[in-house]
C-alpha cells in the first residue's frame, strides 16, 4: 500500500472516529436536553401546579375558617365568596394539569384520585356551610375538627402529597436516568476514542517507520555517493509506496548520470587522443606547409630564370629571323649573281678575256655565298641549341611547358634540316670555287668550262633558289618560334604570378595549421582536465 494511501486511511479512520464521537456526544447531549426539556417543562410546571393547588385548597380552607368564625350572614357569605374563589383556582389548575402536564398513566391515576378527594371535600364543605348557616355551629365546629369534614381535607392534602412525591420521583429518576446515561455515553466514548486512538498510533507508527526507513536509505546512499562520488552505489527498494518509488527514481537518476558521466568521459578520452591526433597532423601540415612554401619560393625563382631564358631565347629568335632574312635577302642576291654569271659564262665564248676576271668575280661572290651558309649554319645550329633549352625548360615547366616542348622539338627538327641544306649548299659552293679555279687554270678548255659552267651555274641557281626558299621557311618558322617564345614568356610570367600566389596561400596554410596545432593542444589540455575530473567519479 502506497503512503498516501495509507495517510488517507489514517486520516480517513481519524475523521470517521470524530464523526462517530461527535454523533454519539450530540445523540447523547440531545438525549440529555429531551429528559431536561422534559424536566424543564413538565416535572417543574406539574410540581408548580400542585404547589398552587395546596396552596388554593390552603384558601379554601382558610375560608371554610372564616366562615366558622364569622358571626352575621355577610360575613358567612364573603367567606363562602372567598371559599368559591380559591375553588375557582384549584379547578383551573387541575384543568391545567390534566391537559397539559400529565407525565404517564400513574400521573394520570393520580390526578382522578385528587379529584375524588377534591370532590368528597366539597360534598363535606357544603354540609359544613349549611350547618354553619342555620346556626348549627357546634355541629359544624365537630364536622371541621374531627369530622368527615377534616377527614376528607386530610385526605385531599394527602394525595396531593402523594402526587407532589410522585412528580419528585420523576425529577429524581430523571436525573438518575441523565448520570447513567452520562456514565454510559462517558464509558462508550471514551473506550471509542481509547480504541481509535490506538489504531492511529498504530497505523502512524507503522507508516513513520516506513517513512523514516525508506527516507534513511535514501539518504544515506546520497550521503555515500557525495562522499565517495561513487555512482555505482544504489538505494534500497522494498515495496511499491511513495519512498520506493522515489528510491527508484534516485537510482535511475544514479544509473543515468553514471551512464553519461561513462559517455563524457570516453568522450573526453576519443577528443585527447584525436586532438593530440590533430595536434600531430596540423604538426605535419604546418611542415609540410612550410616545405610547400619553400618549395614553391625556389619554383618561383626557377620560373623567373626560365622567364629571362625565355625572353633572351626569344631575343636571340627575333634575331635569328633577321638572320634568316637577311641570309634569304643574300640568296636572293646570289641567285641573280648566278644568272647574272650565266649569263656571262654564256657571252664567254664571246670574250675569253673577260672570263678570268668574271670567273674571278664569281670566286669572290662565292666565298660571300659560303660565309653567308656559314652564318645560317651557326644560326640553324644556335637555334637547335635553343630549341634544346627550350625543351628542357618546358620539361621543367611540366604540364604548362608541354605545347611549348612540341614546338622546340619542331624549330630543332627544322634546325637540323637547315643544317644539313647549309652543308649542302657549302660543299656545292665549295666544289663551284674548285671549278672557277679550274676554269682559272684552264682557260684553254673554256668552252667546255662554260659549258660545264653553265650546267654547274644551272645547278647553282637552283641551289640558291632552294636556299631561298628555305631560308624564307625559316624565317616563318623562326617567327612562330619567336612568338610562341612570347607568349611562353607571358604564361610564364602568369605562372610565375600563380606561384607567388600559392606561396603567399601556403604560408597563410602554414599560419593556419600552427593555429590549429596550437588550438588541438589546448583541447588535449582541456580534455585531460575533463578527464582527471571525472576520474575522480567511480563509475
Amino acid at each position: 500500500m502506497t503512503i498516501i494511501r495509507r495517510l488517507m486511511l489514517t486520516l480517513a479512520i481519524a475523521l470517521l472516529a470524530l464523526i462517530v464521537v461527535g454523533g454519539f456526544g450530540a445523540y447523547q447531549q440531545k438525549q440529555a436536553s429531551n429528559r431536561f426539556e422534559d424536566t424543564v417543562s413538565n416535572l417543574a410546571p406539574s410540581i408548580r401546579d400542585l404547589n398552587g393547588m395546596v396552596y388554593a385548597f390552603m384558601d379554601i380552607r382558610g375560608a371554610v375558617t372564616k366562615h366558622s368564625v364569622s358571626h352575621t350572614a355577610g360575613e358567612k357569605a364573603a367567606a363562602e365568596a372567598m371559599s368559591g374563589e380559591a375553588d375557582k383556582k384549584l379547578e383551573d389548575l387541575f384543568n391545567d394539569y390534566e391537559k397539559n402536564l400529565i407525565a404517564d398513566d400513574h400521573d394520570r391515576q393520580l390526578l382522578q384520585d385528587d379529584k375524588a378527594k377534591l370532590a368528597a371535600y366539597r360534598a363535606e364543605r357544603s354540609k359544613y356551610f349549611e350547618m354553619s348557616r342555620s346556626g348549627k355551629d357546634d355541629l359544624a365546629d365537630a364536622m371541621l375538627r374531627d369530622g368527615a369534614l377534616n377527614t376528607t381535607s386530610a385526605d385531599f392534602r394527602k394525595a396531593l402529597n402523594t402526587h407532589t412525591e410522585y412528580n419528585l420521583k420523576l425529577a429524581f429518576d430523571t436525573i438518575e436516568t441523565n448520570k447513567t446515561a452520562y456514565n454510559a455515553a462517558l464509558l462508550q466514548t471514551t473506550t471509542l476514542i481509547a480504541v481509535i486512538f490506538a489504531i492511529v498510533l498504530y497505523m502512524g507508527v507503522v507508516l513513520f517507520r516506513s517513512i523514516n526507513r525508506g527516507l534513511s536509505s535514501i539518504q544515506s546512499t546520497m550521503q555515500q555517493v557525495s562522499q565517495s562520488l561513487d555512482f555505482t552505489q544504489r538505494a534500497p527498494v522494498a515495496g511499491k509506496d511513495e519512498i520506493s518509488l522515489t528510491a527508484s527514481a534516485f537510482n535511475s537518476l544514479l544509473e543515468g548520470l553514471q551512464r553519461n558521466l561513462k559517455s563524457i568521459l570516453d568522450g573526453a578520452r576519443s577528443v585527447a587522443d584525436a586532438s593530440q591526433g590533430l595536434s600531430q597532423t596540423a604538426t605535419q601540415v604546418a611542415a609540410a606547409a612550410d616545405s610547400q612554401s619553400a618549395s614553391s619560393a625556389s619554383m618561383a625563382a626557377t620560373i623567373e630564370q626560365m622567364t629571362v631564358s625565355i625572353n633572351h631565347v626569344a631575343n636571340r629568335a627575333s634575331e635569328s629571323r633577321d638572320l634568316a632574312h637577311n641570309a634569304g635577302t643574300l640568296a636572293q642576291q646570289g641567285s641573280n649573281t648566278i644568272s647574272q654569271t650565266i649569263s656571262d659564262i654564256r657571252e664567254i665564248s664571246h670574250a675569253v678575256d673577260s672570263a678570268a676576271g668574271s670567273i674571278r668575280e664569281l670566286d669572290n661572290y662565292s666565298a660571300q655565298v659560303d660565309t653567308v651558309v656559314g652564318v645560317i649554319k651557326d644560326i640553324a645550329d644556335q637555334t637547335n641549341l635553343l630549341a634544346l633549352n627550350a625543351a628542357i625548360e618546358a620539361a621543367r615547366a611540366g604540364e604548362m611547358g608541354r605545347g611549348f616542348a612540341v614546338v622546340a622539338d619542331e624549330v630543332r627538327k627544322l634546325a637540323e634540316r637547315t643544317s644539313s641544306s647549309t652543308q649542302e649548299i657549302s660543299s656545292t659552293i665549295t666544289a663551284m670555287r674548285d671549278r672557277s679555279r679550274q676554269a682559272t687554270e684552264q682557260m684553254h678548255s673554256a668552252e667546255e668550262l662554260v659549258r660545264n659552267g653553265v650546267s654547274r651555274a644551272d645547278h647553282a641557281d637552283g641551289a640558291i633558289k632552294q636556299i631561298g626558299d628555305a631560308t624564307g621557311n625559316t624565317v616563318h618558322m623562326v617567327s612562330e618560334i619567336s612568338d610562341a617564345i612570347t607568349e611562353q614568356g607571358k604564361a610564364t610570367n602568369n605562372i610565375a604570378v600563380q606561384v607567388e600566389q600559392i606561396a603567399q596561400m601556403t604560408e597563410e596554410s602554414s599560419s593556419a595549421a600552427q593555429e590549429a596545432a596550437s588550438s588541438a593542444r589546448h583541447l588535449d589540455e582541456l580534455a585531460r582536465q575533463q578527464i582527471s575530473t571525472l576520474s575522480q567519479y567511480r563509475l
